[in-house]
């Protein structure tokens, strides 16, 4: 609502346990399969949901990257902003990220940090990039992504991540 508030020309898409809406201009940002048509407000009719999945927020005149340095100061720091590659940021609570996911997943497993390995892509793999022992992007990776890898494969349009595992597996 605050985003809304500062400026009329965001627009959403909201993921609950009672379904998926999404406002005017978001299926032309990340197409998928099997849409259902917009809504006015996608913020509106989930007042009996239990778990909101997928805050996400484009804007009619904002690239999804220039929103990430915008949306921020809006929301206050109880909230973080994630890009994942398609025209719309994320919206989600702060700390609810893929390095906090790894860390948790590998003390769950007993693995070291240091011992595993990660792909990325978008900028919404740098904190995991910034726990992973060995950081790999995919040549067709975000700058900030290329810049904090440790390797780079080929693009995820000619297989990159296949690329890499089985010339890893070929070495020993």
């Amino acid at each position: 609502r605050a985003l809304r508030a500062a400026d009329s020309h965001y627009g959403f898409a909201l993921a609950t346990d009672r379904g998926f809406t999404h406002e005017a201009g978001f299926s032309e940002r990340m197409p998928v399969a099997r849409m259902e048509p917009p809504v006015v407000d996608a913020l509106e009719g989930h007042d009996d949901a239990v778990g909101a999945f997928k805050l996400l927020v484009f804007h009619h005149h904002h690239t999804s990257h220039s929103l990430l340095e915008r949306i921020p100061s809006v929301i206050g720091p109880h909230l973080a902003v994630g890009h994942m590659g398609a025209d719309a940021v994320e919206i989600g609570p702060a700390g609810a990220d893929k390095g906090n996911g790894l860390r948790w997943l590998c003390g769950h497993l007993g693995i070291d940090l240091a011992d595993v390995l990660v792909f990325g892509d978008e900028v919404n793999d740098l904190a995991m990039f910034e726990v992973a022992g060995t950081r790999v992007a995919v040549a067709n990776a975000h700058p900030a992504l290329l810049e904090a890898s440790d390797a780079v494969t080929s693009s995820n349009a000619d297989d990159g991540v296949a690329v890499f595992i089985e010339e890893l597996l070929a070495t020993g």
